[in-house]
């Protein structure tokens, strides 16, 4: 911010300056107080604020000298000033509060309009910055919007001449927070002996707020997924997880579920899931090793599993075909190490798989399987 001079050819002794109120705050109807503080600091940095607080009148616009009138010379000093000031004050005005001034002449007039508007005492004025201010609430503003937003309603009121008390300002910070994670400042604030000054309290949530994000942020296990694609399998072709069990009658409820021999042993360690036939439903094989299967079709070849030293059961989240419709909303499974999906826009965080293994998963249209794609 700063200001220049320009010559008076009027009275060359008295040039004019120019403030630039650029850097000024912009009127509102919420923040008078503050607007108002820092133009009168400013101007009377300047020696200008007699302008606005009526110390300065306008001299006569003409002079009498042995009855014969002229023009005043200081008068016109005085209008050129004021207009230059004036202008500068309209500047820092938000454009919907400018055409409450339209109408004044000078700086002052303009100056006792914003402060008549804005700065007048009414019971009702008051009674509705009150509702205002109550009715504030942190909802999903930063700890710093919603202070402020509290903070200008008191201001307002203390220039109504009915300021808030500091530990009844305190009290309605605290009650518009509406999210129980910040329960431990309140708790805190509560229980001291003195009443807690604005800034402190401002500073306090504002830490807990940066907590708050990083808990939030963390995700301590990053979700993986690969794209899916569908095929349709070779005719008399069955994959291990999604054979079409309507080619096969349904095995007879009185069969004797398998059972692997030697499993009298107490002695032999767990050896952890060992699977479960699709067939006969008995644990400790699949249908591909089935001896009921087999022996009632001996033609048929089930697809065998990749092997693999670790007996961890697959886990992957549901996938659905093309054919279908998608289901708008994804309950993620946290313990699944992957998830995979047809669709690479359903995921934020996703890359391809790039290795020869497939991915079955059994599926009710008669032999259609999933596969990851590159």
């Amino acid at each position: 911010m700063g200001g220049a001079t320009i010559p008076n050819d009027i009275e060359p002794t008295h040039p004019l300056i120019v403030v630039d109120l650029t850097n000024i705050i912009k009127l509102k109807n919420t923040n008078y107080l503050s607007w108002k503080l820092q133009l009168e600091s400013t101007l009377i940095g300047y020696g200008l604020f007699k302008f606005l607080d009526g110390s300065h009148a306008a001299p006569p616009s003409t002079l009498t000298t042995n009855n014969v009138s002229s023009s005043n010379p200081a008068y016109t000093t005085w209008v050129r000033q004021d207009k230059l000031l004036f202008g500068s004050m309209i500047g820092t005005l938000d454009s919907s509060i400018v055409p409450l001034v339209s109408r004044a002449t000078t700086t002052k007039e303009a100056w006792d309009i914003l402060a008549h508007t804005f700065a007048r005492h009414s019971r009702g004025h008051a009674k509705l910055v009150k509702a205002n201010m109550k009715s504030i609430t942190k909802g999903t503003q930063t700890i710093t919007e919603y202070m402020n937003a509290i903070r200008i309603c008191a201001d307002q009121l203390a220039v109504l001449g009915e300021p808030y008390k500091p530990d009844d300002l305190i009290e309605r910070v605290l009650e518009g927070l509406d999210d129980d994670k910040y329960q431990s400042v309140i708790d805190s604030v509560n229980g001291r002996d003195t009443v807690i000054s604005f800034d402190e309290l401002h500073e306090k949530l504002l830490i807990k707020e940066v907590s708050i994000r990083k808990t939030s942020t963390s995700t301590p296990l990053p979700v993986t997924a690969h794209a899916t694609t569908t095929r349709s399998h070779p005719p008399n072709t069955y994959s291990t997880d999604s054979y079409n069990r309507n080619s096969f009658p349904n095995p007879p409820k009185s069969a004797a579920p398998y059972k692997k021999h030697n499993q009298t042993n107490t002695n032999t360690k767990p050896q952890g899931y060992q699977g479960k036939c699709q067939w006969c439903h008995t644990l400790g094989h699949s249908l591909y090793r089935c001896p009921i299967f087999q022996e009632k079709f001996p033609n048929a070849k089930p697809t065998l599993p990749p092997s693999s030293t670790s007996q961890r059961p697959p886990q992957a989240h549901v996938a659905t075909t093309a054919a279908t419709s998608q289901p708008t909303n994804w309950l993620l499974d946290t313990g699944a190490s992957h998830h995979v999906t047809h669709d690479l826009s359903n995921l934020s965080l996703h890359h391809p798989y790039d290795g020869t293994e497939e991915i079955v998963i059994g599926s009710a249209h008669g032999g259609t399987s999933y596969q990851g794609s590159n």
